[in-house]
């Protein structure tokens, strides 16, 4: 398999070293890469570099020109000097206004012609262009310049960083800081309505005239960016990086450090104090409002066999597709339509798909133009006139307001009155113009398909969500001309499964059943066999041929290389079934069915889930890009609370230095059972020993059940917190008012003392690049902590069991409350009662991606422009020519995807719940290590941790039967799988509890386990009559891990250092162009470097213990050390665990 590994773009001027340049952006990015790819769990390595690409693009930089007028709000804030020139040397005057201050009207070019001569441009030409400024500040080291641009948004301009200089100019009294404003003559609003922009991209003013540049003197940064005098008199420090503004020097000069870190040269913006912006609650209103049109679709697609001689297998290309497009007020404008090719001289698939899109958006600017009158009856007009409550947003509404009066909401499809609402609600709740566009498995197959042509056959623009330049979460097109326009969603975003998993969970199936009846006059109790996902041989059907055959090919045609093997003879047999009860004329008939099939299952399961969210939440889903998403506007609206938004940067950023997600390790490599509920094998003579796999009950559902921060946010005097006074930390760690919590900035020693008795699960993980490595991860390690940021209530935790607290940084305060409980509670509930697995995992989901939104990394956001002209306005020349350039791919002459790295970010995230949800989830996770497992056992070294993983931890069990354990204290544990008669007469209790623990395995009895590293590990079981597995493997396919690699290839690489590897199939897009794909990967590996591995044995220690005398690398020296025999292996582990009485410092010696 091939992998691509893409360089960050960067400019080469004919005075570039290349060498050094080569080795800068080439060598040494490229070996970072692969180092970071290969040991961040991908089961990869590299063989051999097989291409090298080069991507050369004409680089036309901004240069200076003549004299361009400030826009009106600019030139207002008094800030800049803006020499009228009329040559082409603005930069010059600009740098000379900066050495040089005129006693009068300084923008007059006269004031600085004395000085012409006294910078060195060398070799430069005027106009100086962007990449020449490095140049330069070389030639005159006296000088740095920054440069900084406007954005244009909603008719506001606001200031951006542009370039830094790399210059250390900071406390150097030698060297000026300058700096510069590159204006245009031209900005195109980044915050018009859509419908605007799709209008404005095609006015040929916008599309075809050049984008002239000058340069502009800024005078005061903190004036063109709004900062004012503080109250004292005394000016405002601001950080030119960020441009966030601090009232000492001394703050600022705290921040900067970690804004060179966190923020490199973007402009952060935070919410504003006192004004709305800084409280974060539900707003989405309109979001109640049932969309009144969606549009489900699916292609098909004919596979051809690759001529080509790589790893390609097969070469996708569609012959089909079908829509089906809902309307939820009136089914009769609900309807299905499809189209099929034929022969290669036909329209293709995507593109009469995309001229359905026009036509539907044509019909339905008619409908949404064309608004009914209200109907009111007499008693509705009542109660309007009694009423008080806005019924869409719930509150009060006064009817004699100046402006946000009292109005009759109605229905502007069907003309009913709906309620009183507020005047602004009314205006905010309108049919949305917006049509979701719906495919199951959009972003990684159907939008490859069409989307070159939805851009080439309407005019309009596209609005993208990437991941990567050709992977998006969702993309919209706006329409030219027309009111209407459509986003693009997929439905495996809010459904994690198949369409045949989801559609055998639902008991009605309401839109196949009318659909087939309308159009086809099918009888219910055929229609009956539709309702279940059929099957398709889709690696039989490689030209459009084969479509013509009249039967159905012999079941081996439906072999699929992704899952290697074909389908059930169940899954055939229906198949056989449908071809007759439909006389099914040719494959290209049955594929017609089959597609159509698709789409109504597709339509019903979103419907039904719709229709779900619209009862439980009063949210329609379709507004929505994903579950995350939705859960969140979700959480917001049915907890109401209004949480405190972060104005101060520094406080943003020391909540982002401390999140740290799960932890995930191998502790002890590999370990037996020995005990009588054994099946066979027992041996008496040997210690009695049990394995354990289990499992916390939703871990971060818990964490969010508990008490978490909203707001009252402020920093406290680090001076009130002295280490060596247990008062004073308790007032810290202990807070007498349970609604006050602290978030610390602490150093820590990890005492040798304990070293030993923490080395199975150390206190307090960090991320840190582990010895030998090259890559940071979370580890849980010995070493001394410093700068470290923790929750008050894990720091409590550490320190009582032996970590010292040698300095206190910072303290930050806030308030608390279970505010998060009841939408928990609510989706905890419905997961009890849910009576099949999806159910079960959707409202789980709700409740992970909720926590997930509250750690979203917004400076991880890709910014993606589809772009399809290179020169003029805002073509891909201009994108090329900003300092932000990342990267293009090119996809045809007019077509190309260009990502940007952002110039300003607003963090607007309450990160802060994020951050102590994660630190909570851990202290429970600790607890029940060291609070319940060692003081449940008789003696704490007949414990033996083996492997954790965020919420679930393998254990070996020496002398005590951990099922008496667990009945003993059952309140601690939920049993409600085992089986209701059961060996261990174990009652079932405590049914999806969350916090408690629970046996993965089921009361299986736990034979054998094997751990080569995080997602890498092997459980053998009893089940029933016959022995089980489970096997993991991160990042191969589960089929593979399954059919091809047994207990015994994880036993090779533990025991003999051996490597496995397998071959996989797996779909690739490259510039939109989707493929099979063959991978050869290392499946499994020894390598393992989060621990120390104590060389001949399966049991390491943490980084920082202080018997590891040379911290080497952390992995097994293969060259050197000799392969350890499974024999041995499981004669040391035997070894390890018979002697109870041996300190645990002894046995890892």
């Amino acid at each position: 398999m091939i992998r691509w590994l893409h360089t960050k773009a960067s400019v080469i001027l004919e005075y570039t070293n290349l060498n050094e340049w080569y080795r800068e952006f080439v060598i040494d990015y490229i070996d970072k890469r692969i180092d970071a790819f290969c040991e961040n769990g991908s089961g990869w390595m590299v063989n051999r570099i097989v291409k090298l690409a080069v991507v050369m693009l004409n680089y036309e930089p901004f240069k200076g020109s003549s004299y361009i007028e400030l826009p009106k709000q600019i030139f207002n804030k008094r800030a800049t000097i803006n020499v009228k020139n009329s040559d082409q040397k603005c930069f010059m005057w600009s740098v000379l206004a900066a050495l040089h201050e005129a006693p009068e009207n300084p923008n007059q070019v006269r004031h600085y012609e004395p000085y012409e001569n006294e910078l060195n441009f060398g070799d430069l030409e005027f106009p100086i262009k962007a990449s020449d400024i490095d140049i330069f500040e070389k030639l005159n080291p006296g000088i740095a310049i920054n440069l900084h641009k406007l954005r244009l948004k909603n008719n506001n301009y606001t200031v951006n960083p542009c370039r830094q200089s790399k210059k250390n100019y900071l406390g150097d009294k030698n060297i000026k800081l300058i700096d510069l404003l590159i204006l245009q003559n031209y900005y195109k609003d980044e915050g018009l309505d859509d419908v605007e922009i799709a209008k404005l991209d095609f006015l040929p003013v916008d599309k075809h005239v050049d984008i002239d540049s000058h340069y502009v003197l800024i005078t005061s940064l903190e004036r063109l960016l709004n900062a004012q005098i503080s109250s004292d008199g005394h000016k405002i420090n601001m950080c030119n990086r960020c441009y966030t503004r601090f009232g000492t020097e001394e703050k600022l000069a705290a921040h900067t450090p970690n804004c060179g870190k966190i923020n490199g040269f973007t402009r952060v913006e935070m919410p504003k104090e006192n004004c709305g912006e800084d409280i974060l609650y539900f707003k989405n209103h309109k979001h109640k409002l049932k969309i009144p049109y969606v549009i489900y679709a699916d292609f098909e697609t004919v596979l051809r066999p690759s001529t080509d001689a790589s790893n390609t297998t097969h070469e996708h290309e569609a012959f089909s597709v079908g829509y089906y497009i809902k309307c939820s007020f009136d089914d009769s404008q609900s309807v299905y339509r499809s189209y099929r090719m034929t022969n290669e001289n036909q329209m293709s698939p995507a593109a009469w798909f995309v001229h359905e899109l026009s036509s539907i958006a044509n019909r339905l600017e008619a409908i949404y133009k064309a608004p009914k009158k209200m109907i009111i009856t007499e008693e509705q007009q009542k109660e309007f006139e009694k009423t008080s409550i806005c019924y869409i947003c719930k509150r009060f509404v006064n009817k004699n307001h100046e402006t946000n009066y009292a109005v009759r909401d109605h229905d502007h499809f069907s003309g009913l009155y709906r309620g009183l609402a507020h005047n602004k609600c009314n205006l905010q709740f309108t049919d949305s113009r917006c049509i979701p566009v719906i495919f199951h498995n959009l972003a990684n197959y159907d939008a490859h398909i069409f989307i070159q042509e939805l851009d080439a056959l309407i005019k309009g623009s596209i609005k993208v969500l990437g991941v990567t330049k050709e992977r998006y979460i969702t993309f919209s097109k706006y329409i030219h001309g027309n009111i209407i326009s459509f986003r693009f969603l997929d439905s495996l975003k809010f459904l994690l499964a198949s369409l045949d998993k989801i559609s055998s969970t639902l008991k009605t199936k309401p839109i196949v059943e009318k659909v087939f009846q309308a159009d086809d006059n099918y009888t219910l109790e055929n229609i009956a066999l539709l309702e279940r996902k059929g099957v398709f041989p889709y690696e039989y059907i490689t030209n459009l041929s084969k479509l013509s055959e009249t039967s159905l090919p012999p079941i081996e045609a439906f072999h699929s290389c992704l899952s290697g093997s074909t389908v059930s003879e169940d899954d055939y047999a229906h198949a056989q079934n449908v071809w007759r009860t439909f006389n099914v004329k040719d494959i290209g008939h049955y594929s017609d069915l089959y597609l159509k099939t698709d789409v109504l299952l597709l339509a019903d399961i979103f419907e039904n889930f719709r229709n779900s969210c619209l009862t439980y939440y009063e949210l329609d889903s379709a507004y929505y890009c994903s579950t995350p998403s939705f859960t969140w506007s979700a959480m917001l609206k049915y907890t109401e609370i209004q949480l405190e938004l972060m104005t101060d940067v520094d406080m943003y950023i020391f909540i982002e230095r401390g999140i740290r997600g799960g932890l995930t390790q191998a502790s002890s490599r590999f370990a037996k059972s020995n005990n009588a509920y054994m099946r066979e094998g027992y041996d008496p003579n040997k210690p009695d020993t049990y394995l354990m796999y289990l499992d916390v009950n939703n871990l971060y559902g818990y964490a969010m059940s508990q008490p978490l921060p909203y707001g009252d946010f402020y920093w406290v005097d680090e001076s009130e917190l002295n280490p060596a006074d247990e008062e004073s930390i308790k007032r810290f760690t202990e807070p007498q008012d349970p609604e006050e919590g602290y978030i610390l900035e602490v150093d820590l020693e990890y005492p040798k003392e304990i070293h030993d008795d923490h080395s199975d699960l150390p206190f307090c993980p960090e991320h840190k690049v582990p010895p030998g490595g090259k890559c940071k991860k979370l580890i849980a390690s010995l070493y001394d902590k410093t700068n470290y940021v923790i929750h008050y209530t894990a720091l409590r935790q550490a320190l009582k069991h032996g970590v010292v607290l040698k300095k206190v940084h910072k303290i930050l305060h806030f308030s608390q409350k279970p505010w998060l409980k009841k939408y928990i509670d609510l989706n905890t509930d419905r997961r009890k009662k849910a009576d099949n697995d999806f159910d079960k995992a959707f409202f789980k989901l709700l409740i992970n991606s909720c926590f997930g939104k509250f750690i979203e990394d917004k400076r991880k956001r890709v910014v993606i422009h589809l772009v399809n002209h290179w020169h003029k306005r805002y073509g891909a020349s201009y994108y090329i020519a900003l300092p932000n350039f990342h990267s293009i791919e090119y996809f045809n002459e007019n077509f190309v995807a260009i990502q940007m790295r952002e110039t300003s970010i607003r963090l607007d995230k309450p990160m802060y719940v994020g951050f102590s949800i994660l630190d909570i989830s851990k202290c429970l996770m600790y607890d029940f290590h060291y609070e319940f497992m060692r003081n449940a056992v008789s003696a704490p070294e007949n414990l033996k941790l083996l492997y954790t993983d965020t919420d679930s931890f393998v254990y070996s069990i020496q002398n005590d039967d951990v099922y008496k354990i667990m009945k003993k204290n059952i309140s601690k544990f939920d049993t409600s799988d085992y089986p209701e008669v059961n060996q261990f007469n174990m009652p079932r209790e405590n049914k999806k509890v969350i916090g408690v623990v629970k046996d993965e395995l089921q009361g299986s009895i736990f034979l054998e386990f094997v751990a080569l590293r995080t997602k890498a590990y092997y459980c053998k079981y009893e089940q029933q009559q016959e022995n089980a597995e489970l096997k993991k493997a991160k990042g191969v396919n589960r089929h593979v891990v399954k059919n091809t690699i047994t207990g015994e290839h994880y036993k090779q690489c533990l025991f003999e250092n051996g490597i496995i590897s397998r071959e996989q199939y797996g779909f690739r897009s490259r510039k939109h162009k989707l493929t099979t794909e063959k991978i050869n990967k290392v499946a499994l590996s020894p390598y393992d470097d989060k621990r120390y591995i104590i060389p001949g044995k399966t049991d390491t220690l943490p980084w920082g213990h202080f018997s590891i005398v040379n911290e080497r690398g952390g992995l097994i020296d293969f060259e050197s050390s000799a392969p350890i025999s499974a024999t041995a292996a499981a004669a040391a582990a035997a070894d390890d665990l018979s002697s109870p009485s041996q300190s645990k410092k002894n046995r890892l010696a």
